[in-house]
């Protein structure tokens, strides 16, 4: 009996012991998760400024056109 009273506490503490090692790497996970998240936010919000920019040189490159050619054209009207 005292046998199978020492392997049953043994088993129990490695259990304790397992239980832990687990819980450590949950807490690990968690970290690493949250970690992956901010980074895809952080993605998202880059390629939303990028998209953003983009937008904005169309534009930019719209005006310029249209100044240019109206540049050209008041300089042929003047010829």
């Amino acid at each position: 009996m005292s046998f199978q009273k020492k392997q049953l506490e043994t088993l129990q503490n490695e259990r304790k012991i397992l239980l832990n090692e687990e819980m450590k790497l949950i807490r690990a996970d968690h970290k690493i998760l949250n970690n992956i998240k901010v980074k895809l936010q952080q993605n998202s919000y880059n390629i939303t400024q990028v998209k953003q920019n983009i937008i904005h040189l169309k534009d930019t490159y719209h005006n310029t056109n249209l100044e240019y050619n109206q540049l050209i054209f008041r300089l042929q009207k003047n010829e």
